[in-house]
C-alpha cells in the first residue's frame, strides 16, 4: 500500500489539464446570474457596459470535459483525487478553502479566448495507513486562466481535503467557530433543490452530495444535500459586489469551516476593514456558527 501511496503523489504531483475556449459566450454568466438572483432575491440586471467576466463568473467556463466513466464514485473529478486503478483512498471530499487572485491588467472577456491550464501544487498525506479513519490527504489545485495573448488573467487555487471518515453531527457540533465581527451588512439566504440543481449543470459538478440525496445520506452519512462549495463564493461576491459597486478585486482567499446544508436559512455578511480590505463571511441567522470566511483585498 506504501508503494500505491507513492505512485498517487507522482501522478498527481505530474498531473497537468488544459481547456481552451474559443470564444468566451456571455449565455453561461447570464444562466449564473439568475441562479443568484433567484437565492439573493434580486432583480438587477447583467452588466451591459463592459465585456469583462464578472469576479467568481469563472466558475462557469472551461470545467473539465470529464465522462461519466472516468468519474470517481462520488460523482467528482478523479484526475485530482487520490485514486490509484480505480480504488479511491477516501470516503469524502471537502471543499476546504482556496484563493481567488485577479490581474488588474488582463481579463477573461465574453466573446474572446480564454485558456486554462491546471496542475496539482502539492498534495500531503495524513496518516500511514489508508485504511485508518483518521487517514486523510490535502490536495492543493493551481488553475491560471489566459487572455488570447497568452496573459494571466485569474489564478484560482482550490484546497480539496479527501478523508476517510464519514460524517459525524456531533463531531460538527463541537467546531463552533469564535466569531464575533459585527456586521455592516447582511441578508438572510435560502437556497433550494432548483438552486442546486442549477448551480450543478452551469458549472458541469456531478458531485453526487448537491443532488442525490440517497448516495447523501446513506454513503456519506449527511443529513441532507450540501450547498455547493464554489456557490458559497459566488454568493458572497455577488452580495458585496451588488451593494458596493466595487469591482478592481486584488485577492480573495476563504475558508470553509462547516458544510452547509438544504433547507437552512444561511445569512451572508461583509464588513470594511479599511479602503483596500473587506471581511466576507456566512454564518447562521444567529451569528453562533461561522460556514465560509473570506479576506477580500482591492488594488490601491
Amino acid at each position: 500500500m506504501i508503494k500505491d501511496l507513492i505512485n498517487l503523489k507522482q501522478r498527481l504531483l505530474s498531473s497537468r489539464w488544459t481547456a481552451l475556449d474559443e470564444s468566451l459566450s456571455l449565455y453561461p454568466s447570464r444562466q449564473l446570474k439568475i441562479v443568484l438572483q433567484s437565492i439573493l432575491n434580486t432583480s438587477d440586471e447583467f452588466p451591459h457596459n463592459t465585456n469583462k467576466v464578472p469576479p467568481g463568473y469563472h466558475f462557469a467556463y472551461l470545467n473539465s470535459l470529464t465522462r461519466e466513466s472516468e468519474l470517481s464514485k462520488d460523482g467528482y473529478e478523479s484526475y485530482q483525487a487520490p485514486t490509484v486503478n480505480k480504488h479511491d483512498f477516501f470516503r469524502r471530499r471537502l471543499w476546504v478553502g482556496g484563493e481567488l487572485s485577479f490581474s488588474n491588467e488582463s481579463f477573461m472577456r465574453f466573446h474572446e479566448e480564454c485558456s486554462l491550464s491546471e496542475r496539482i501544487r502539492s498534495y500531503k498525506i495524513f496518516g500511514e495507513d489508508e485504511k485508518d479513519l483518521e487517514f486523510k490527504s490535502l490536495v492543493e489545485i493551481e488553475r491560471s486562466f489566459r487572455d488570447r495573448s497568452g496573459n494571466i488573467c485569474l489564478t484560482e487555487l482550490r484546497k480539496l481535503m479527501y478523508v476517510n471518515n464519514t460524517f459525524n453531527a456531533d463531531q460538527q457540533q463541537d467546531q463552533r467557530t469564535n466569531f464575533t465581527m459585527v456586521p455592516d451588512r447582511s441578508i438572510i439566504i435560502k437556497p433550494t433543490t432548483t438552486s442546486l440543481l442549477r448551480y450543478s449543470c452551469v458549472t458541469f459538478n456531478a458531485h453526487k452530495i448537491h443532488y442525490d440525496l440517497d448516495y447523501t445520506r446513506n454513503v456519506e452519512k449527511y443529513p441532507n444535500l450540501l450547498i455547493h462549495g464554489p456557490l458559497s463564493i459566488n454568493l458572497l461576491l455577488e452580495f458585496f459586489l451588488n451593494n458596493t459597486m466595487k469591482t478592481d478585486i486584488k485577492k480573495f482567499s476563504y475558508k470553509n469551516h462547516k458544510p452547509m446544508f438544504l433547507n437552512n436559512e444561511f445569512r451572508l455578511n461583509y464588513k470594511k476593514i479599511d479602503d483596500l480590505n473587506y471581511r466576507l463571511w456566512i454564518d447562521d441567522t444567529g451569528g453562533r456558527a461561522v460556514f465560509v470566511d473570506g479576506k477580500l483585498k482591492f488594488y490601491s
